[in-house]
Order: structure tokens, then C-alpha cells, then sequence
């Protein structure tokens, strides 16, 4: 589950002088599945650039809403397995997608669209990269709390017969899932405390303001005429998203660049339709402005 919220800023994957912001604004593991799954970066730009649209398209559900199986792989790796219904871009429809992956590869997908794998192919169409990402997005909005909240059996269990390496990356993990919900911790605290004792930190610090994202207060919308409402990016939307956490101040204060983001059309379709509204009914008794 921390693969989902890790993110590698300042490395460069493209040729340009600045990569677009897509590549900053999706976690690591759905940047390289994508990479591992095209020839070229421009293909493979397209195929990030599509996953924010349809993983914020309204009729795409939350994760939540879906059963998903940890999996035991031959090798003895443990794996997701997701099946969602993504919808189509430019029709009223929806494609059953299911993608099967561990930390660092995608394993299998299979997708109902024309483009998508069946049977023994090896596709990843523009619907499987929404799926993984909705997985990022319920870890931001509470799935990573729950996670780390119920480890403590886990950890007397088993963490005995781990060694100081598994401890070390299960304290990384933890500090992921942790950040990605709110809980703010310093590089002191990170560096000083061992697995066992970021645990009960987390669990004991209930004195302290935990930033949920998902429960920060949200500005009301403002009513007014379509012509001059902004549509939000969907770039924009995921590095928000991204953001949630230690770096959320920090977020607020800087200015997101997503200029390589294509215009927000329908915008643009609306004020041309209301100009020709009021071109049509101009001078006339029913006109309404």
C-alpha cells in the first residue's frame, strides 16, 4: 500500500527541460508500470495523462465501493488484485477493468474496451492506470490510517522473526501511510524512533491535531453564471491529492504549474454557446439575461 503514495520529486524522466507536471504529480509505481508498459515517452505521457481523468471522472466511484484480493503470487510475493468499472471517455458507457500487481510490477490486466488485453495478451489500455490510482487516492482519504491503526497485532505476531532489514522497510512503509493521511512527523522523530515505537507514537498521540485531508474544510461553491466558473485540472486534482500531509502547507502556497494541462474546453464551448444565446435573443421581449 505505501508504494501508492510514494512519489519521486525532482527526478527527471523526459527529455524536455522541465517534464510535465503529470510525472509529479503520480506516485512512483503507476509512473514505471506505465513506463514498463509502452515504447516511447510520448505514449507513455498519454497513457499518465489519461489516469487523473478517469479516476476523477464523477461517474467513476470511489475504491470502497469494490472488493479487492491480496493475493499470494508462485514466487511468494504478495499482490492486489482490483476489478473496477471504469467509465469511457466519450461515451455512456463503462468498461470492466481488472489489474493484478505487487509494489513494483503490474502483473496482468484485462480491460472490455476494444483496446484492452484478453486472455494471454499483454495491454495495459488507458482504464488500468485509473484503477491502481484510485487505490492512492482511499489511502489519502483514510484507507493508510486504518492500515497502520491495526498493525499492532500484526507486530506481535510475526515481527520477531523479521530481520532489522524487514523492520527498517516496514517502518518506511509505515511513515508513508502515515504522512499521506496528515499525521506531520519530523525528520527527528523519523530518524529516532524505531517500528515498534513510531507505532505506539501513532497510537498514543492522540493529544496531537492529526491534518486528515479528507476532513479539511472545503470553500463552498459559488453560485453564478457557467461562463465564469473555472474548471479544475485534473493534474491539478492529483498533485492536491498528493499533497495531503506534511506537504499540504506548503501546497497552499505554491502555485500549481499545469500549463502542459490542454485547455479546459468546455469552458470555452459554454461561453461561445451563451454568446450565441444571447446574440439569437437579443431585443426581444423574452430575452433573459
Amino acid at each position: 500500500f505505501a508504494s501508492f503514495v510514494t512519489y519521486e520529486t525532482g527526478k527527471t524522466y523526459t527529455d524536455n527541460v522541465k517534464d510535465p507536471a503529470i510525472y509529479d504529480a503520480l506516485p512512483k509505481n503507476i509512473i514505471d508500470f506505465a513506463r514498463g508498459s509502452r515504447v516511447g515517452e510520448s505514449s507513455c505521457q498519454r497513457l499518465l495523462e489519461r489516469c487523473p481523468r478517469h479516476a476523477f471522472d464523477p461517474k467513476m466511484g470511489s475504491l470502497d465501493k469494490y472488493a479487492g484480493d491480496i493475493v499470494k503470487l508462485r514466487d511468494g510475493s504478495v499482490a492486489l488484485k482490483l476489478k473496477m468499472k471504469v467509465p469511457a471517455s466519450m461515451r455512456d458507457a463503462a468498461y470492466e477493468t481488472e489489474t493484478l500487481s505487487t509494489a513494483k510490477d503490474l502483473i496482468a490486466a484485462s480491460c472490455e474496451c476494444k483496446s484492452g488485453a484478453e486472455d494471454e495478451e499483454k495491454v495495459t489500455c488507458v482504464h488500468v492506470p485509473p484503477v491502481l490510482y484510485k487505490v492512492t487516492e482511499l489511502i489519502h482519504e483514510g484507507l493508510g490510517e486504518h492500515v497502520v491503526a491495526h498493525l499492532p497485532p500484526v507486530f506481535e505476531a510475526v515481527a520477531s522473526s523479521w530481520s532489522p532489514d524487514d523492520l527498517e522497510s516496514v517502518k518506511s512503509s509505515m511513515v508513508k501511510l502515515i504522512e499521506a493521511n496528515g499525521d506531520t512527523l519530523s525528520l527527528q522523530e523519523v530518524q529516532s524512533m524505531n517500528a515498534h515505537q513510531l507505532l505506539e507514537r501513532f497510537h498514543t498521540s492522540t493529544d496531537r491535531e492529526k491534518r486528515w485531508g479528507f476532513h479539511k474544510d472545503r470553500a463552498a461553491t459559488k453560485p453564478g453564471p457557467i461562463a465564469e466558473r473555472t474548471f479544475t485540472s485534473t493534474v491539478k486534482k492529483a498533485k492536491d491529492l498528493k499533497n495531503t500531509g506534511k506537504n499540504q502547507k506548503a501546497a497552499e502556497a505554491e502555485p500549481i504549474d499545469d500549463s502542459d494541462e490542454p485547455p479546459q474546453l468546455l469552458d470555452d464551448a459554454f461561453k461561445r454557446d451563451l454568446e450565441d444565446v444571447k446574440a439569437h435573443w437579443h431585443g426581444k421581449p423574452n430575452y433573459l439575461s
